[in-house]
């Protein structure tokens, strides 16, 4: 689903008001924001270098959805 990497659009910002409320104000609707990690289907993301990145779990995944998708080098 999500990879370390890709870019998502946050689109449902109620999700992350709700689970992160002292962060939600770097966290809105239409913000673009890149996954740090993926781990036991839990989402790391971040909007920016300077501001904490949030972990989403379970149904907070809903808020993000993904606009591109890493590209992987092959290595031969």
């Amino acid at each position: 689903m999500f990879q370390q990497g890709d870019v998502v659009e946050i689109v449902d910002d109620a999700y992350i008001a709700i689970g992160h409320p002292r962060l939600s104000k770097h966290y809105k609707n239409s913000m673009i924001a890149t996954v740090l990690e993926n781990f036991y289907g839990c989402i790391s993301i971040q909007t920016k270098k300077n501001v904490s990145s949030i972990l989403l779990v379970g149904e907070e995944i809903n808020a993000i959805r993904k606009i591109n998708f890493t590209v992987k080098e092959n290595v031969q």
